[in-house]
């Protein structure tokens, strides 16, 4: 089972002639229609204390993976059949926020953020009919009861740096880096950490660029599904695993990729690129360009998402497919290219290649609409 996928963005920024007073806007779309997603904020900078307003709407998209045994009916005669049901869970979140940041120097900065979130959710089911040999005979789509929504408060504090030196689509040398501990308040006991850190090496003609990035959550409903967990597949952390193949019968083994090894309530996540400037301006890109400005990049990418009590194992097994317990890490290589579009849209188509949903035979096109990391 292969799903067609679209996204897609559209970010714009408006400001005074000075840059003290800023409106930035995006738009997103990723998926299907219920997966679009929108952002409008105002950011003053006229003092030394930054401060500013924003409202949203982001959709957040999870799933899960079940196999059972079930009996159906074709034309009045009772058939056994294997059924793979895969659940598509989205949580909605509207939210209002207050936001400031006190710099510490032209590099360095502490930034604070206060909010209140409207959560609401939608899940589909989508089941598909195989006979004991492996041949599937159809399947049916259906939305499901979802939970009740729920309103919370959030206060966060992070410690910020950057003194990376950007590219033509992405950073080229320094680092950045970003340190965050997340409170929510009201009926939830739950907080959230973040570690973010990027370095850039640049060794002529190309630059090394390396990520480690690590998203937890804890606390007593850290786990309830109140707040879904974080998810892997998103193509801006590791790509590759948009599209999750199930053919012929090794799901009736269990020797599969379990969707939900995907999520978590903890992700840890490491990135790879070897980025080459391809065309552009003539003291950094290899073809003289004064109009397209593009990198080509090799990138590796590896993280793992788990919950607590979960049995973490290194050796990717797939016999223990339909274990949810198990998580192992999961890996993508391939290349891609970065294309700056006039200074408004950074595009980067790419191919990956999966190695837990098939590797190289199993190559996956997809594109990303945001700068190189």
């Amino acid at each position: 089972m292969y799903r067609n996928n679209m996204s897609g963005s559209v970010n714009m920024i408006f400001s005074d002639m000075v840059g003290n007073n800023q409106v930035y806007s995006a738009l997103s779309l990723n998926g299907e229609i219920y997966d679009f997603g929108g952002q409008v904020a105002y950011i003053n900078q006229r003092g030394k204390i930054k401060f500013g307003a924003a409202l949203s709407h982001i959709p957040y998209l999870y799933g899960s993976m079940f196999i059972s045994s079930d009996t159906i009916t074709i034309k009045d005669e009772p058939i056994p059949v294997v059924n793979l049901g895969i659940d598509y869970m989205r949580m909605f979140e509207d939210n209002i926020s207050l936001f400031a940041s006190y710099p510490l120097s032209q590099t360095r900065r502490f930034e604070a953020n206060m909010s209140s979130s409207w959560y609401y959710y939608r899940i589909d089911r989508h089941t598909y009919y195989y006979l004991l040999d492996g041949f599937n005979i159809g399947g049916k789509r259906e939305k499901l009861d979802a939970p009740r929504g729920s309103n919370y408060q959030q206060a966060s504090f992070a410690y910020v740096s950057d003194n990376s030196y950007f590219g033509m689509t992405a950073p080229m040398q320094g680092s950045r880096s970003r340190y965050q501990i997340e409170k929510y308040f009201g009926s939830l006991d739950i907080y959230t950490t973040l570690i973010d850190y990027r370095h850039y090496f640049r060794i002529r003609p190309v630059s090394l660029a390396f990520r480690f990035y690590n998203y937890a959550m804890y606390g007593k409903d850290a786990e309830s599904g109140i707040i879904p967990p974080f998810y892997l597949g998103y193509p801006w952390l590791i790509r590759g695993y948009e599209n999750i193949g199930y053919s012929g019968n090794n799901f009736m083994t269990g020797e599969t990729f379990n969707l939900s090894r995907l999520s978590g309530s903890r992700i840890m996540v490491a990135n790879a690129e070897v980025r080459l400037p391809f065309t552009g301006p003539q003291r950094l890109a290899l073809i003289k360009s004064n109009l397209l400005f593009t990198d080509l990049n090799l990138f590796f990418d590896a993280g793992i998402a788990w919950n607590r009590g979960s049995k973490i194992e290194f050796i990717h097994d797939l016999s223990k497919g339909v274990d949810g317990s198990y998580r192992f890490p999961v890996f993508s290589t391939g290349a891609s290219i970065r294309i700056n579009l006039f200074g408004y849209l950074v595009l980067e188509p790419y191919y990956a290649f999966p190695f837990q949903n098939g590797g190289f035979r199993n190559g996956e096109f997809g594109l990303n609409f945001i700068p190189g990391w």
